[in-house]
């Protein structure tokens, strides 16, 4: 695939940038689609690359840009969780991603890599990491993103079944690593470091290195396997070890309170009533105390094997992520 054109959506993203770059290391092509409105100061003065502005809702502008693209990565997202119900974030993640579907189809695209969510496939154990096979068990949290990633990624391989799109599925896990803007996955490093989290529930979840996802998502282009999904993350941990591991990264002390279920439960329902009265957006709803007091591990053997997911050390990615909100002055962004 080497000097190919590349299609990009959500480039101006964590892993986006990421991608961007791993794509032109490789000597290709990248057409990036900026939505219109938004800043894309992360990727100014890299080369090879081309800036398109729109929306990923215009299927008639979807079609016309990536006409001229052997391939396709769909890595745009609504990633917003409050409030629960929200039309848009559906719109965005399934009517988005059928456009790509429809324009791929149309346009004879080589190959499609939809990035979905690890969260489509049901989390485990430690000892019993959810994997590919694991059928989805996150519809109980009742949040838009979760279930629109999930309907998306259904679309995608009944679109492969029935059309015949040269496509997979990429489901990547929790990641940190630089470039986080908003910050999204930062805010978490930045929470410790400000020392801003009374203690640490009794769930977890699996984290990598974002570098390491858009490795495994280039070389997925020609090692992916159509008609597969993969799941890309590194190291299950629970919140105890993971903010130790965050904590011991940048020098600071981590939170030692461990908060008992019923008492992040009781306080996420309380909390989400009391901003919903005062018409402010909560921090923790009652659907984000629920999932804190699950285990979202997974195992990602399959896209090591296969794709060659890279597997750094989650400090490697801790430090850069750390490193980046500092330059840019993003540790007490609010």
């Amino acid at each position: 695939m080497k000097g190919s054109t590349v299609f990009l959506t959500g480039a101006e993203g964590l892993l986006g940038n990421h991608v961007t770059r791993e794509l032109i290391s490789r000597n290709n092509h990248v057409k990036v689609l900026i939505e219109s409105g938004k800043s894309n100061n992360t990727l100014v003065g890299l080369e090879n690359m081309t800036f398109c502005y729109g929306n990923i809702l215009d299927a008639k502008y979807i079609e016309r840009e990536t006409r001229d693209c052997n391939y396709i990565i769909h890595a745009a997202a609504s990633i917003s969780v409050y409030p629960s119900k929200n039309p848009l974030v559906q719109e965005i993640n399934f009517t988005g991603t059928k456009n790509i579907i429809s324009a791929a189809i149309k346009n004879k695209t080589k190959k499609v890599i939809h990035v979905g969510s690890a969260n489509s496939f049901g989390f485990g154990t430690l000892m019993y990491p959810g994997n590919e096979t694991t059928p989805f068990n996150c519809g109980k949290f009742n949040l838009d993103y979760i279930d629109s990633k999930y309907l998306a990624h259904q679309e995608v391989l009944n679109a492969i079944k029935t059309y015949s799109l040269p496509a997979i599925v990429v489901c990547p896990t929790f990641m940190l690593g630089k470039y986080d803007s908003k910050p999204g996955s930062g805010a978490l490093v930045a929470s410790i470091y400000n020392k801003s989290l009374p203690g640490y529930s009794k769930g977890g979840k699996n984290y990598i290195y974002v570098n390491d996802v858009a490795v495994a998502i280039v070389n997925a282009l020609e090692l992916g396997r159509i008609g597969e999904s993969y799941i890309l993350g590194h190291q299950n941990l629970t919140y105890k070890d993971a903010f130790e591991l965050i904590a011991r990264t940048i020098g600071v002390k981590a939170p030692s309170l461990g908060i008992p279920k019923w008492i992040i439960t009781l306080y996420g329902g309380a909390n989400q009533f009391i901003c919903e009265l005062l018409n402010k957006t909560p921090r923790v709803t009652y659907s984000i105390a629920r999932i804190s007091n699950e285990t979202f591990y997974y195992d990602s053997s399959k896209a090591v094997n296969e794709l060659k997911l890279p597997q750094t050390p989650i400090d490697v990615a801790v430090k850069e992520c750390f490193e980046w909100l500092k330059e840019n002055n993003l540790l007490n962004h609010k």
